[in-house]
């Protein structure tokens, strides 16, 4: 049997949830050890400290704790955390690591067996996918899936159902293989990494279904994504210039059926008004000359939001036009092209929410995964 580690990267969650979830991975008998990597010595991070010894007496297990190191030159962010463990992991004995959000209400050790028997099978990743609201996810759907679809279609890689999730299982050939390649992605951008150079390092990925679904804490506006939502975006931005020695990553998606609780279904993840604020909110005579580059259509229509909120010609031929213009234009560490690039993926998922996700669960599904494949088409017929 295998031996395993977890690892659940953390900042400032409830403690009782961290244990309980250290207390289900310990559950399981292939993890040897579990590692909790701290954003910072904060409360939480003491108090967890304090609780490791009861901690390690109920599980049997070895539990360590550490600080997460600086390794990219970006903002210190997630990235770090899971670096820090996959560095830890390369020297420890051990043949997989996996990672779990810290913050999940419903883990279980099921999580584990469905990614270990997968894993057992040779899959080099395995990462977790589950139903979500069909308004949550929006950095999925319209930063990560349509830059890999609009970026490489002649590949599979935007098929990948949740490339920003931090649910899955590396084996150590794996880790070897990218871990050099996402060393400066050290904020919200190293999901997007690990899911790009897995793939692109012809690494065979796995995505199993966890049909509980992933229940967690849900959005005040969209301004609770604004960092992820630049920082998702200049990764792709990043990694448009990268190298490619193969485009044919051995993909699997897990067949599934569309069973989704009702809760999940009607679920809305983020606040509409509140998020109609921020189309006027913090306009700059920089911001406004940056709209030079876009379409009439669209510099008519963001004028206009700062006297009052437009969204309604953001459709998705739309998004698609003014992504491939942000790859080429957009600027990190300009704070005005930062907030126009938020702006404008404000105002395609208000597009979506109220024409799309408004029809039902089902509708919005299907409507999301056909605009990544027509965006995968357009882009190879464009290149043919």
């Amino acid at each position: 049997m295998a031996k395993i580690i977890v690892c659940f990267p953390f900042y400032s969650e409830k403690v009782k949830i961290i244990e309980k979830n250290i207390l289900k991975a310990g559950a399981y008998p292939s993890v040897k050890e579990i590692l909790c990597v701290g954003k910072e010595k904060n409360g939480c991070y003491q108090k967890l400290s304090e609780r490791l010894p009861s901690l390690q007496e109920k599980t049997k297990k070895k539990i360590t704790l550490l600080l997460q190191k600086k390794f990219g030159s970006k903002r210190s962010g997630k990235g770090d955390g899971m670096l820090t463990a996959l560095e830890y992991f390369l020297k420890m004995p051990y043949e997989r690591i996996h990672f779990y959000d810290s913050d999940i209400t419903n883990f279980s050790k099921k999580w584990i067996e469905r990614v270990e028997n997968k894993s057992r099978q040779g899959f080099d990743v395995v990462r977790c996918f589950y139903p979500r609201s069909s308004t949550d996810a929006q950095i999925t759907w319209h930063i990560t899936r349509t830059g890999f679809a609009i970026l490489w279609p002649q590949t599979e890689v935007s098929l990948i159902r949740q490339p920003l999730g931090g649910e899955l299982a590396l084996q150590k050939k794996a880790v070897k293989k990218i871990f050099k390649k996402i060393l400066n992605f050290n904020d919200w951008g190293i999901d997007t990494a690990i899911t790009f150079f897995s793939f692109f390092e012809n690494c065979s990925i796995y995505e199993v279904y966890i049909k509980e679904g992933k229940l967690h804490k849900y959005y005040d506006s969209l301004e609770d994504l604004k960092t992820m939502c630049i920082e998702c975006f200049s990764t792709l931005q990043e990694l448009r210039k990268t190298f490619i020695k193969n485009t044919s990553g051995k993909y699997v998606r897990e067949d599934i059926k569309r069973r989704v609780s009702p809760k999940v279904k009607t679920k809305l993840s983020y606040k509409i008004e509140k998020t109609l604020f921020l189309l006027k909110k913090g306009w700059t005579r920089k911001q406004a000359s940056y709209l030079k580059f876009f379409p009439k259509k669209v510099q008519k229509r963001m004028k206009e939001c700062q006297n009052y909120p437009r969204f309604s010609f953001m459709t998705k031929k739309t998004w698609f036009e003014i992504f491939q213009i942000l790859i080429e234009k957009f600027k990190k560490g300009d704070k005005d092209w930062e907030e126009l690039l938020f702006k404008l993926w404000v105002a395609r998922v208000l597009d979506y929410t109220l024409k799309i996700a408004i029809k039902g669960y089902n509708y919005a599904l299907d409507y999301l995964e056909k605009m990544i494949e027509d965006y995968r088409d357009w882009n190879l017929c464009k290149k043919s």
